[in-house]
């Protein structure tokens, strides 16, 4: 297992970066075979590590070029035809440095799902009946309806108010549209 520490700090990659069913795998191995498969995963680390230094040189060669494109060069045909051809680039390297990937899942976690739908279908009842009460108030200002008939859909509509805003404990809490919960 030295063999294995020090041919990983020779070669500037520490030890902690080795998985763990690596070191086991290897400490079952002779000497000989433990330094070269060492030596392989090391090689086949710093391979990743420099075609990854490669992709974000690439990407960021790319854009500079592309921000130069934009912004110095002002006629509009030498604009369009020199600003497509970054974009490719921009595209391969983005592609395999998993950054497309990374705005994907972000924006999809950031979707929140509504948790307590029973509360919140409660509440629009609640502002359905305020505007009902609303209307009831201009229908009878614009004469549409007597004040007397107004008077009695506004107390039916207090009436609905008072026991939508009683039931709001029963939902409060309440996780999905199941009965049960």
């Amino acid at each position: 297992m030295n063999q294995v520490r020090e041919i990983g700090e020779r070669a500037g990659v520490p030890t902690s970066e080795a998985s763990d069913g690596a070191r086991e795998a290897l400490e079952g191995l002779p000497a000989s075979a433990t330094a070269e498969a060492a030596e392989v995963q090391v090689e086949s680390e710093r391979s990743q590590i420099h075609a990854r230094i490669l992709l974000n040189v690439v990407l960021f060669v790319s854009l500079a070029a592309e921000i130069f494109v934009l912004y110095v060069l002002t006629e509009p045909g030498v604009r369009v035809g020199l600003g497509v051809l970054p974009l490719i680039p921009i595209m391969w390297a983005s592609s395999r440095l998993g950054i497309v990937d990374r705005f994907s899942r972000a924006l999809y976690e950031r979707k929140r799902t509504r948790r307590y739908v029973r509360l919140r279908a409660r509440v629009d009842q609640l502002l359905e009946e305020i505007k009902r009460m609303n209307w009831v108030v201009v229908d009878m200002e614009r004469g549409l309806c007597t004040e007397e008939a107004a008077r009695g859909e506004l107390e039916a509509s207090r009436s609905r108010l008072r026991k939508l805003v009683d039931g709001l404990p029963e939902v409060a809490g309440l996780q999905g549209l199941s009965a049960t919960q």
